[in-house]
């Protein structure tokens, strides 16, 4: 009874072989469904953007918690990110914004800033992958 499903349009469902049964749940419900490999989180995300790249998805809007923002850092599929700052810290136990097991700085994952636009009281910043020859 999920609300995407009773909104108009189509809802692609992916899903890998280890969770068949949601893929038959969500199929029942009038999605489409596409069984993909999995890996160590679940479905193999670039096995996924192959999948929507082959159905002729050139561009993909992601909103997305801690754990799928670091995976797809972490699988090198992004180009593009939007963050939002709120003028607010938060403690040491509060949520990050991606999940990426990182213990040196120099390990972490590039990007350049194009634009900050203040929003209310936040801003939004817009982020492009670098390129690793610059």
């Amino acid at each position: 009874d999920a609300a995407l499903l009773r909104e108009p349009g189509a809802v692609l469902f992916a899903t890998c072989a280890a969770d068949a049964q949601a893929g038959k749940d969500m199929q029942a419900q009038g999605a489409s469904v596409v069984t993909l490999p999995a890996d160590d989180d679940g479905v193999d995300l670039g096995a996924l953007m192959n999948e929507l790249g082959r159905r002729g998805v050139n561009e993909l809007l992601v909103e997305a918690g801690a754990r799928m923002t670091g995976a797809l850092l972490r699988c090198d599929l992004w180009d593009e990110a939007l963050l939002y700052l709120a003028p607010r810290f938060l403690g040491s136990s509060a949520r990050p914004m991606a999940e990426l097991p990182l213990n040196r700085l120099v390990d972490g994952i590039d990007g350049h800033i194009v634009e900050v636009v203040p929003v209310g009281d936040d801003l939004r910043i817009t982020l492009r992958r670098k390129d690793p020859d610059t």
